[in-house]
């Protein structure tokens, strides 16, 4: 199995091109949807409640909003706190019914249940696979593509990884995060050298990406950092025929956690890299 970038003649690194674009969650979801690469479904989780109502406890739910929602004995429902993480959280409680016990706080959640957790925004870099025999068709993702590269085989993509993210901490600035709400930090807290922490995986081909929350322990803090990450790489089986492998690059800042980034594409100007990809 090799990773094969498809793209048009001009933008292929391995002939002509010297620069390499970095997507984002929020380009890809709000592309033209004519585009073939184009997702609607992208950069968020939706989850649903049981269809069946349960009762579950204040700390299951402030799980599943991934620490976003805080709830305890004390909290007004008709008014949820504010997301405090990266993105945002919709958090639709219709029809729940709140009740306090000597346990604490307990809440009756059925189908009406609705999270919507986005991701912070990040960048992205989307290639295919194919097997070793196979002959590639950069038409099978896009009819305006007609040329394409070879990254390395999918188990050895370190000295690829590593080029990208050298590249990019080396040209990231201020101006491509997304710093809403952070304008009173001290510039001696941005001015810190952030890590890009890369994600990669074969993406998942699924019929729906909603997660059907069924019983307590689907509300679990474990459970919830399993499917957040997972779900980086799921998409809905309708572009099952672009064969995807994914990178996601996140910005960890040291004291800032992970950083968002703004919605538009990150263009990196590239060094010679004959070494990472390959037109055969």
């Amino acid at each position: 199995m090799r990773l094969i970038k498809y793209c048009e003649l001009e933008f292929n690194i391995a002939i002509v091109c010297k620069t390499l674009q970095l997507g984002t969650f929020d380009y890809y979801r709000e592309l033209d949807p004519e585009f073939s690469i184009a997702d609607a479904t992208e950069g968020f989780i939706l989850y649903r409640g049981p269809t069946r109502p349960i009762t579950v406890g204040a700390n299951a739910l402030n799980s599943i909003s991934g620490g976003a929602v805080r709830v305890n004995d004390a909290t007004n429902f008709k008014s949820p706190p504010p997301p405090s993480v990266p993105g945002a959280v919709e958090f639709k409680v219709a029809n729940s019914e709140w009740v306090f016990t000597e346990e604490g706080l307990k809440a009756k959640v059925g189908p009406d249940l609705e999270v919507r957790l986005r991701y912070p925004n990040s960048y992205m870099f989307c290639v295919s696979q194919i097997e070793d025999h196979e002959t590639p068709e950069p038409t099978s993702v896009s009819a305006s593509y007609d040329s394409h590269y070879f990254i390395s085989k999918n188990t050895d993509v370190g000295e690829f990884v590593g080029f990208v993210t050298k590249a990019l901490c080396d040209q990231l600035t201020l101006d491509d995060l997304g710093l809403s709400g952070k304008e009173n930090i001290p510039y001696s807290q941005l001015s810190l050298p952030v890590e890009a922490v890369v994600l990669h995986n074969t993406v998942e081909y699924v019929v729906d990406k909603t997660i059907r929350l069924t019983c307590e322990a689907d509300f679990t803090l474990n459970r919830y950092t399993e499917i957040y990450f997972s779900s980086m790489f799921r998409k809905p089986d309708c572009y099952i025929k672009n064969a995807e492998y994914r990178f996601v690059i996140l910005l960890k800042h040291p004291t800032l956690g992970i950083l968002s980034v703004k919605k538009q594409p990150k263009l990196l100007q590239l060094m010679p890299i004959s070494s990472t990809v390959s037109t055969t």
